[in-house]
C-alpha cells in the first residue's frame, strides 16, 4: 500500500484513498471537512481512530466532532482495571477481554497482550455498531482535568462512588453506507513498541 502522512484531512486527496488513520485528532475541522469525511466514508472508505485518556491532546472533542455521524463517541475519562496489575508498564492493565470479533483469533500470549493501558472507554450510540474490545472488571475513571488546563491526566485509577465499573467497551465499529468506522479509546495499541507489532490484532481490525 502507498501511506502518505499528512497534518490535516484538508489535504486528502479522497478519490485516491482506501483508508484514512487518525491518531490523537485534534485539528479544529470545519464542516465542509466533517462532510467530505462523512460522503468518504458513505462511498466506500474507512476511518479508524486512535484516541487516549482524558482527552488528551483535546483529541476527543474533535475525533468525536468529526466522526459523529457514525454515533461512536470516546468518553472523557481513563479505563482501568479493578484488580491491581502488577506494576509492569504496558502490561495489559485489563486482564480479561470478552470474545469479540478481533479478540477471536488470539490465541498465544503475545497476541493477547494488546498493549491496553489507561486509555479511553468507548461508547455506542447506535445499536448496530460492534464492540470490538470489551474489558472484564473495568472501570471508568471520569476525567479530573480541570478545563482548558493541564491537570491530573491519569485520574486517580480507582474505583470511587459513581466511576463505571463492569464490562467496559474500549473500542467499536460501525458500518455507514458503503463503508466503515472504527474507534479506539487508546493509541498504545499501535504506537507502544511492546505491542505495535501485533499483525494480528491490525488483520483483524
Amino acid at each position: 500500500h502507498n501511506v502518505t502522512v499528512l497534518d490535516r484531512l484538508s489535504n486528502v486527496d479522497y478519490n485516491q484513498t482506501d483508508v484514512i488513520i487518525l491518531i490523537h485528532y485534534n485539528s479544529n475541522s470545519t464542516q465542509e471537512v466533517i462532510n467530505s469525511v462523512k460522503a468518504f466514508v458513505n462511498s466506500g472508505g474507512v476511518v479508524i481512530a486512535f484516541n487516549d485518556h482524558n482527552n488528551l491532546f483535546n483529541a476527543r472533542n474533535e475525533t468525536n466532532k468529526l466522526l459523529s455521524f457514525s454515533g461512536i463517541e470516546i468518553n472523557d475519562d481513563i479505563s482501568d482495571n479493578i484488580i491491581k496489575n502488577s506494576g509492569i508498564v504496558w502490561q495489559n492493565s485489563l486482564y480479561e477481554f470478552h470474545s469479540s470479533p478481533v479478540i477471536t483469533q488470539l490465541k498465544s500470549s503475545s497476541e493477547l497482550n494488546l498493549g491496553v493501558w489507561g486509555g479511553a472507554s468507548v461508547k455506542a450510540t447506535n445499536l448496530f455498531a460492534t464492540p470490538l474490545i470489551i474489558a472484564k472488571n473495568g472501570i471508568s475513571d471520569p476525567s479530573l482535568l480541570t478545563p482548558n488546563k493541564n491537570g491530573e491526566y491519569m485520574g486517580n485509577r480507582s474505583f470511587d462512588y459513581k466511576d463505571g465499573y463492569g464490562n467496559i467497551p474500549l473500542g467499536y465499529a460501525i458500518n455507514y453506507g458503503a463503508g466503515s468506522v472504527v474507534v479506539f479509546g487508546d493509541a498504545s495499541y499501535i504506537q507502544v513498541p511492546q505491542s505495535m507489532y501485533n499483525w494480528k490484532l491490525l488483520y483483524n481490525i
